[in-house]
């Protein structure tokens, strides 16, 4: 429902309230940033079986209409706990999204979970890992 007012005819009423849609359509835009299920980033796992990162993925879609113009100022930051320690379990809840502008008075926060199971590694993996990671840091599965 558009009211346009101070306009003498229904003509110019309704031409102007056109423009006025066509005006919202054309300077707003839905970008979509990451589909549910789309590893957003990769995070580093402490002791898990096969390889030393779990992608972590969009909880849902994350998307947000904007003025077409503001797109080069939305900043995404990926945030969890890190490393994330073995076993994880797909779909658990592992850490956020956050999507920022000069505009925005908070951040827009989307959930990010874990992309796929990640069991413990067997006891003889653990030792080697452990006993590298204090003689080196290193905390990589190699």
């Amino acid at each position: 429902l558009i009211v346009v007012a101070g306009l003498k005819t229904p003509g110019s009423r309704a031409v102007e309230a056109r423009k006025l849609i066509e005006s919202g359509f054309n300077e707003f835009s839905t970008p979509v940033f990451y589909r549910e299920g789309e590893t957003v980033v990769e995070a580093p796992v402490w002791l898990g079986s096969g390889g030393a990162t779990v992608p972590l993925v969009a909880g849902q879609n994350v998307l947000l209409t904007m003025p077409s113009s503001e797109k080069k100022d939305i900043v995404l930051k990926a945030t969890f706990d890190s490393p994330l320690f073995a076993p994880l379990k797909k779909g658990a809840p592992a850490g956020k999204l956050e999507i920022t502008s000069p505009r925005f008075p908070q951040p827009i926060v989307f959930p990010l979970k874990v992309g796929q199971d990640v069991g413990k590694a067997g006891i003889f993996e653990q030792l080697k890992r452990k006993l590298g990671f204090m003689l080196a840091g290193n905390m990589s599965p190699s």
